[in-house]
């Protein structure tokens, strides 16, 4: 590496060679320490004079930072500068330089005697750009041969690197050119490595999976991701691509470490060390509820409307998992959306069935497709679907609406990922009007599985209701409440040996929209709880189900595993959801009982005064406590809330006819409005 001076090719390479040996072993890689001991503290959106501040108050230093547009403001990384558990790493003299050009950061560290660790690239104006860095004492046991270099291919970056050192920090400058900083790969900071270059989130992950790898460094590479990797170690690891800066503080404060930080508008990007913080509340009772689960990859989410909306419990809400058919659901919108384009109609031939390319000489209707694709999960379906609109143009469709974890391609066994985040907001976007129209997911709607409860049954709920003294709302909370969702699940073979002998593997997801009901202004209403859960291929012991096989004989007969594993989500949305009705029934008036379903008869008792032009009304129900609704139009007017008595002046002269609507403690509505027609005469 031994690079320095290759300014023709727009290249400031620095400073290696030339230390002293250190009187103690160096860090094995301190710039992204493994070590469990060390603490890590996230702020954001600090001036580089409040920065400072908190350094020199708290005795933190920086190993990771990241500039607002314009320079003005940073978010940054920050461990103990004295920590036992980093060596003398720890106890290394830090500091940012700021507002530089990258020659001369390069230059102020070697007179300083010091190396960079960390660059960032900001602009302040047009063409006009500026480098922060991270810099740290080089000397002791933090002293490495290092250089940094701008300006780089990605050919150039392999050129520079050369076969005896390694990169710590990538920054992209746009162009497809980079700024990168290495140290000396020797020693106990040894490592293998790898540059991932614009890459989607997908084509990173997959690859970091199949090296083995994590990465040390994530940065956001216009719509893509450039990465550095090296071997995983025994500590776990997590990427966050998308956390609100509340998510941030929360992962950062609960027992993960962050390491790596990218912010891009609002949003932020992580890497951590011990993702799996400690859970706790619902959470934690939901985890305690799914523990027939296992060690098997599992996870559950359920968070309320919009990106700010309350997340009532969470777990690995964004690992990529097998959604198995419950991606069937991203078919579904899209087919919805090409016939809102007018690239197709409900009443369209599609293939149904076949093996690959899927297609058969059997043909259905679209609409038919979709329905038995949602609603029996039927595989046939699905692959016409999928062979009728090609799997590049389904999972094309997912990621240019910002849904990159979205994928499925190929046709009933091809790839499928997803992780729960995704799901639950492409389950928004499809119900908001973002994905396709109101009209269209009411259509889809019908197309779909759907119910009234989830994760408890009507007695259930009852006792539920009953505990809380709301036993009377029952039927009505029933009535209005709504879930519409797609599962998906199989038993299979793992990959070796061929055949389900000695084991099996299971997995389970469900995903949807459950509409909880609430009690506002005198009035029910809905509101939308996005949900899933799964279970990601959990490896039994056992041989193989038959077809003809119950379940129950199985169970209790071959694999008593397969119970517990299979029934564990059901347990965590019971769990969840018993909490989640509980709090929306708390909003309806109090009404003891064990539930009402009688609706209650309304009457009209009226007089019209024709002096003053008035009609007086008295309205009765055969139930106490009863509510009113009414209109008096001869139009579509819609109902609206009245009081016992009234009286309805100014009208115009002209024949009237006033309708109104009892309504129960226990929210029954009486189904045959009383009607009382009245004329207004001339004064």
């Amino acid at each position: 590496m031994a690079l320095r001076g290759l300014t023709a090719v727009g290249l400031v390479a620095g400073l290696m060679g030339g230390f002293a040996a250190s009187a103690h072993a160096a860090e094995a890689d301190p710039e992204r320490t493994l070590n469990s001991a060390v603490t890590t503290r996230v702020v954001t959106d600090v001036t580089s004079a409040e920065l400072n501040a908190i350094l020199n108050s708290e005795g933190k230093r920086v190993t990771d930072i990241e500039t607002h547009a314009l320079g003005t403001r940073v978010d940054a990384v920050l461990v103990d500068n004295y920590s036992s558990a980093l060596d003398a790493f720890g106890r290394s003299g830090s500091e940012v330089r700021t507002d530089e050009v990258f020659g001369d950061l390069i230059a102020d560290a070697g007179a300083d005697d010091k190396r960079i660790i960390e660059i960032d690239r900001y602009s302040v104006g047009i063409g006009d750009t500026r480098f922060r860095a991270v810099m740290i004492d080089d000397d002791g046991d933090a002293s490495k041969p290092w250089a940094a270099a701008s300006g780089l291919t990605p050919a150039g970056i392999a050129a520079f690197l050369g076969a005896d050192s390694r990169p710590i920090d990538i920054e992209p400058l746009g162009s497809g050119e980079y700024a990168v900083v290495a140290i000396a790969n020797t020693g106990v900071g040894q490592s293998d490595y790898k540059l991932h270059y614009a890459q989607t989130e997908a084509e990173l992950r997959a690859g970091l999976s199949q090296d083995g790898h994590r990465p040390i460094d994530v940065e956001r590479d216009g719509g893509a991701w450039t990465a550095i990797s090296v071997p995983e170690a025994s500590t776990p690891w997590a990427w966050f691509p998308v956390l609100s800066e509340a998510e941030l503080q929360g992962v950062a404060t609960n027992g993960a470490r962050v390491y790596d930080l990218e912010r891009s508008g609002e949003s932020f990007s992580a890497l951590v060390f011990d993702p799996n913080q400690p859970l706790s509340g619902l959470s934690a009772r939901a985890e305690q509820a799914g523990s027939g689960w296992g060690t098997a990859p599992h996870g559950f989410y359920y968070r309320g409307l919009g990106a700010g909306g309350q997340v009532y419990a969470a777990n690995h809400e964004r690992l990529m998992f097998d959604p198995a058919s419950a991606i069937k659901f991203l078919v579904a919108v899209y087919a919805m959306r090409q016939v809102e384009l007018g690239n197709a109609s409900l009443s369209d031939p599609v293939p149904w069935g076949g093996a690959p390319n899927c297609a058969p000489p059997q043909t259905t209707s679209l609409e038919d497709a979709i329905a038995a694709m949602m609603k029996v999960s039927d595989n046939n379906a699905t692959i016409g679907l999928i062979d009728h609109f090609g799997s590049a143009q389904i999972h094309g469709f997912a990621e240019a609406a910002g849904f990159p974890d979205t994928v499925i391609t190929g046709c009933v066994n091809g790839v499928r990922e997803w992780t729960l985040d995704e799901a639950s907001r492409f389950y928004e976007a499809a119900s908001n009007g973002t994905l396709i129209s109101a009209e269209s997911w009411e259509k889809l709607i019908t197309l779909m599985n759907a119910g009234k409860l989830l994760g408890v049954s009507p007695q259930q709920l009852q006792a539920v209701a009953v505990e809380v003294g709301r036993g009377g709302h029952t039927n009505a909370f029933t009535a209005a409440a709504r879930i519409v969702f797609k599962g998906g699940s199989f038993d299979g073979c793992p990959p070796a040996p061929a055949a389900c002998s000695p084991s099996i593997v299971v997995n389970r997801t469900l995903a949807g929209v459950a509409y909880i009901p609430y009690w506002e202004n005198g009035q029910i209403v809905t509101r939308p709880l996005f949900f899933g859960v799964f279970l990601d291929v959990a490896s039994l012991a056992c041989p193989f189900r038959t077809a003809m096989q119950p379940e129950a004989e199985y169970i209790a007969g071959v694999c008593p595993a397969y119970g517990p594993v299979t029934t564990a989500g059901a347990a965590v949305n019971r769990e969840v959801m018993t909490e989640i009705y509980r709090d929306a029934l708390l909003t309806f008036p109090a009404a003891p009982g064990a539930g009402d379903d009688v609706a209650p008869q309304t009457t009209i008792k009226g007089k019209y005064r024709r002096k003053h032009t008035v009609f007086a009304v008295k309205l009765r129900s055969n139930e106490p406590g009863a509510t009113f609704r009414c209109k008096w139009k001869r139009t579509k007017a819609k109902y609206k809330p009245c009081k016992r008595k009234f009286k309805l002046r100014g009208l115009k002269p002209e024949l009237y006819e006033l309708r109104a609507i009892a309504t129960d403690t226990a929210m029954n509505a009486d189904p045959t409005p009383a009607r009382k027609p009245f004329r207004i005469e001339p004064r």
